[in-house]
C-alpha cells in the first residue's frame, strides 16, 4: 500500500504519473487534459510542470511525492469526449483539450489565462473545437470562448 497523498492511498503496484489524476480524484472521474494532453498529443512543446486533470468532482490541488496534480472541476456535458488508451489513465482528443483550455482561462485563478505556443497540425478539427463551444450554457462564457477560439484560428492560418 503506497500513501498517494492525504487520505489516498494506492493498493497494489505503482501507479504511473498520468495515472496518479484519476486516483486522487476519485471516487469522482477524472481526465488529464489541458497543458498535459496538448503536450502528449504534441501541439506544444513546453514540458508542462505539473499534470493537469479535469475532473467532475470538486477542484483541489493534490501534491505527490512524483507529481504536482491540480484537478480542476468541470461540469458534466464536458467531462465527455475522452477515450482510454490501453490499461491507462482517459485520455481527451487533441480539440477537447483545446477546448478545455479555452473553456477554463477565464475561471478566478487565472491559471489557464495565457495560452501556450501551439503548432496546430493540418488534420486539426476546429469544428470539433466550435461544437464543443456550441454547449455551454452562459453566454458570456460562451462569446469569450469564441472570441478566444476566433483568434487563435486566425493565428494558425498565417
Amino acid at each position: 500500500m503506497r500513501r498517494l497523498a492525504r487520505g489516498r492511498w494506492s493498493i497494489g503496484a505503482q501507479p504511473n504519473r498520468e495515472q496518479l489524476a484519476e486516483q486522487v480524484a476519485a471516487p469522482s472521474p477524472a481526465y488529464v487534459s489541458l497543458q498535459s494532453a496538448l503536450f502528449r498529443h504534441r501541439l506544444i512543446e513546453q514540458v508542462p510542470e505539473v499534470l493537469y486533470a479535469v475532473t467532475l468532482g470538486r477542484a483541489r490541488r493534490v501534491r505527490t511525492r512524483r507529481v504536482r496534480c491540480p484537478c480542476t472541476g468541470c461540469r458534466p456535458p464536458f467531462s465527455v469526449g475522452t477515450r482510454r488508451l490501453m490499461t491507462g489513465p482517459r485520455w481527451p482528443t487533441a480539440e477537447k483539450a483545446l477546448f478545455d483550455l479555452l473553456y477554463l482561462s477565464p475561471t478566478r485563478s487565472r491559471l489557464f489565462n495565457s495560452l501556450p505556443e501551439m503548432e496546430l497540425p493540418k488534420s486539426f478539427r476546429w469544428a470539433e473545437v466550435a461544437r464543443w463551444t456550441k454547449k455551454i450554457a452562459g453566454k458570456s462564457r460562451r462569446a469569450f470562448v469564441e472570441r478566444k477560439l476566433k483568434s487563435l484560428k486566425l493565428a494558425h492560418a498565417r
